[in-house]
């Protein structure tokens, strides 16, 4: 019976190794295969040479079709059995003696969940940025914006400066959508605010003062020679006053800022990507008026965008095809997406997971929404599948796959061939999005 279970895993991708080696019971392999057959959206699934399985592994067919809501297709080659009933028990039976006739049912559409989308079927809008994503980086500088680009120009050759500056620019551009939101949260308009910016900047020009933003129009800026000068004077020009300091500066919603930056960073294929783009999400915030300060030292960096190794589609298939258990391969995913420690995602419930299985929510410090790409939804959909069925209700999520200190994940990261940091799985400092800061200097004076 369990040779019927491990067949359809298989064929579901599984390694074959990995699904023998693999040490759960009877029961734990039929509702790993149901929870992998519900997470990939299969509408159907067909039995080829049904006459030669045994009767338990046949009765046990129609249950697995239920709970994975996916249309059973049974293919006998041989004479039909005194009653199809015994065969079949609790099943709705419908014949067909011909061939064709039972292919071409076989390939409509079943009534299963509508499929998740893989990698390989992923369409990027921007060539630019899916050719970028998928080439190597090297390391960047650890400048801030609006010098980061100078730096980098300046240490990285032309191909590897040009494909920085890509993700740099799509960093700038998606800010937009959140300064407005964030405006929305603000006594002050956020074009008010920035048109008296502008006015401020012109006004002091006039009078041959600086500008806010110290463009090439300001007196005296080339004419210093010294590019440590240079660098103070934008640093003091550009750092925004801590709230306390000034109480005419307001701080932004961090909830709504740091679900902008995470969702900004999901599905990066390396730091150096991630960096870029959080680069680039400065420069575009600082247009706005918005100053956002990131901790120092990015090689340090922990969180979301910043594990190592990044959650890439060849790597969502790595888990995929080597992790039997759904739970054990949801722990991992969710350890490389979140950047959380053990403890933390041990805490997390069912409900943390959207319906759609496209975002993991943490309530701690504060509610964070990690955005899961799409390649790797299917891990997440079907450790749901699993543990609601161990714990109906809102049951606990991965603690099954992460132990007491961590063991279990440190040992699915190791069946799966993933070198882990140590810090990963220790007790650390805060992740890079939890001490992201964003300021709006409300006031032209300020």
């Amino acid at each position: 019976m369990v040779s019927l279970a491990r067949d359809i895993l298989v064929a579901l991708g599984k390694q074959p190794a990995a699904v023998v080696s693999s040490r759960i019971g009877t029961a734990a392999m039929w509702q790993a295969a149901t929870a992998w057959l519900a997470a990939a959206g299969i509408g159907r699934l067909v039995v080829l040479r049904a006459h030669r399985l045994p009767q338990r592994a046949l009765a046990r067919l129609p249950q697995l079709a239920a709970d994975a809501r996916v249309a059973l297709t049974v293919v006998w080659h041989a004479p039909p059995p005194p009653s199809w009933e015994t065969a079949l028990p609790a099943a709705t039976i419908c014949l067909s003696r011909q061939v064709a006739e039972a292919v071409a049912v076989a390939r409509r559409p079943g009534p299963g969940a509508a499929p998740v989308v893989t990698g390989e079927r992923r369409e990027q809008k921007d060539q630019a940025l899916s050719h970028v994503l998928s080439q190597a980086l090297p390391s960047l500088p650890d400048s801030e914006a609006p010098w980061f680009c100078a730096d980098a120009q300046r240490l990285l050759q032309r191909e590897d400066f040009c494909r920085a500056e890509v993700l740099y620019d799509y960093g700038g551009d998606a800010v937009c959508a959140f300064a407005s939101a964030v405006a929305g949260q603000l006594d002050r308009p956020l074009a008010e605010c920035c048109r008296q910016f502008r006015a401020r900047d012109e006004a002091r020009l006039a009078e041959g003062g600086p500008t806010s933003r110290a463009t090439a129009r300001e007196p005296g800026l080339w004419e210093v020679p010294s590019w440590e000068r240079v660098r103070a004077r934008w640093a003091a020009l550009l750092s925004p006053p801590e709230p306390a300091a000034s109480p005419q500066v307001q701080e932004c919603d961090r909830r709504s800022l740091v679900r902008f930056l995470v969702g900004l960073v999901a599905g990066m294929s390396s730091r150096a990507h991630s960096l870029a783009v959080l680069r680039g999400a400065q420069a575009g915030l600082l247009r706005h008026g918005l100053h956002l300060r990131l901790p120092g030292r990015p090689e340090r960096w922990s969180g979301p965008g910043f594990t190592d190794p990044p959650v890439t589609s060849p790597l969502a298939e790595q888990i995929r095809s080597r992790v039997v258990d759904p739970v054990h391969a949801c722990a991992v995913a969710a350890l490389l997406v979140t950047g959380l420690r053990p403890a933390l995602l041990g805490l997390m419930r069912l409900s943390n997971l959207a319906p759609d299985a496209a975002m993991l929510s943490s309530y701690l410090p504060f509610r964070i929404d990690y955005l899961v790409p799409e390649w790797g939804r299917d891990l997440f959909a079907a450790a749901r599948v699993h543990a609601a069925g161990h714990h109906p209700g809102d049951g606990p999520l991965l603690s099954r796959g992460i132990g007491r200190t961590g063991q279990i994940l440190a040992d699915t990261a190791r069946q799966c061939g993933l070198r882990l940091r140590p810090a990963m799985l220790a007790p650390g400092l805060e992740g890079w999005h939890v001490q992201a800061r964003c300021w709006l200097k409300e006031s032209p004076q300020a």
